[in-house]
């Protein structure tokens, strides 16, 4: 049945109303009308009867005057008697009017009380008119975003208590061990100059990873309140690559190894030290996730269609199915006991980030290791994609 709007149905309940007590009028009118006549016809023929017998003109008369103070009387009877039916028809169209419009203001008012209660998981079911079904399904849209953001923020407060537990425990370990560290040189247990310098650069070392964790922590802020600035350029990814994959040769231990596999000549618009720190963050990810002796990570670059696939896997064990889709999420980590090589749920977090605000986009996948896969669109320098 198709939905009726308000005005058309207070229209209708009012020209129904108006209808009805009309014709209900009509015929109470006719039926007084029609005893009366009766009533008079049969007094007359008497009357008459009797005139011609007596000529009594007065009689005749005092008859009509007495029977025209019976037809004001009956007339009276039907007035009171057309206002009663009017008074019901009305009241009864009221009653429905009244029904048909408070109706779906007692569901919004059940359903308000069950957002008081924290209950946002129950619509509201109403098909009648247009304006009250617009109106619910609007309400019921914003009770959907309400529970949606409810869950979030839930998911948010524990995965926000999870990362201060972790980074917590995270600075007090390379703390204790830098303090420990320098407990010993203080206290002279460490004799040789060697020996010395082992325990500084211990020192130096824990010092560079609580120093990698708050960089990551104030590049988050950054990037949630809108202060990293994207400058892109057109680059030549071939020869980007290749100076990129050189320079982290001379920094990264002897186990990492880096291959370049192929990249097509190709020429994208993106921020070329942001790709830098999505890079960096990808390969630091593989060196403490591959639990080998040697650590493979591959690189590829593909020109599909309207875009570009730059491709970073690594000889890994990868991650289970279920998880893969969660692996960007902020403060998630695949195995959350703690361990020399978990990190803090960040690096992978900002390296999506830094994808969609160049305007691209990041899955992940197994191959024979974790891959991870970002797309870039391509564009061309006159402004044209």
């Amino acid at each position: 049945m198709k939905a009726m709007s308000v005005k058309k149905r207070i229209f209708i309940s009012n020209t129904m109303m108006v209808l009805l007590t009309l014709i209900s009028f009509f015929v109470v009118n006719i039926l007084f009308l029609k005893f009366y006549i009766k009533m008079m016809e049969s007094d007359l023929i008497l009357s008459a009867k009797q005139i011609m017998m007596t000529k009594g003109i007065e009689d005749f008369v005092e008859f009509l005057t007495l029977h025209s103070n019976k037809f004001l009387f009956l007339f009276v009877i039907d007035g009171l008697v057309c206002i009663f039916i009017l008074f019901i028809i009305s009241q009864l169209f009221t009653y429905h009017l009244s029904k048909t419009i408070m109706t779906p203001l007692n569901y919004l008012t059940e359903a308000t009380s069950r957002i008081k209660m924290n209950d946002l998981t129950k619509p509201i079911e109403y098909d009648g008119d247009e304006e009250f079904k617009e109106v619910i399904q609007t309400f019921n849209e914003m009770q959907s975003d309400l529970l949606e953001s409810y869950l979030k923020n839930q998911k948010y407060e524990k995965s926000r208590d999870d990362m201060i537990a972790g980074i917590s425990h995270d600075l007090r370990t390379p703390l204790t061990a830098i303090k420990g560290t320098m407990k010993c040189l203080i206290d002279g247990v460490v004799d040789t100059p060697e020996k010395k310098m082992q325990f500084i650069q211990m020192a130096y070392a824990r010092s560079e990873e609580m120093e990698l964790l708050l960089d990551q922590l104030f590049y988050i802020s950054r990037l949630k309140t809108n202060h990293i600035s994207i400058n892109k350029q057109f680059i030549d990814l071939n020869q980007y690559l290749n100076q990129y994959v050189l320079s982290k040769r001379k920094v990264l231990p002897n186990y990492v190894h880096i291959i370049l596999k192929s990249v097509d000549a190709i020429t994208i618009n993106v921020d070329g030290m942001q790709l830098q720190r999505i890079l960096d963050n990808l390969i630091e990810n593989s060196i403490k996730y591959v639990d080998k002796d040697v650590v493979d990570i591959q690189i590829e670059a593909i020109k599909c269609e309207n875009e570009v696939e730059i491709c970073l896997s690594d000889n890994g064990t990868g991650v289970s199915t279920n998880q893969l889709s969660k692996i960007f999420e902020e403060f998630y980590r695949v195995d959350p006991s703690r361990n020399d090589k978990e990190g803090h749920g960040l690096g992978l977090y900002i390296v999506k980030s830094l994808v969609e605000l160049m305007n691209g986009h990041i899955e992940a996948t197994n191959d024979r290791g974790l891959c991870i896969k970002m797309y870039f669109k391509l564009e061309r320098e006159d402004g044209n994609g």
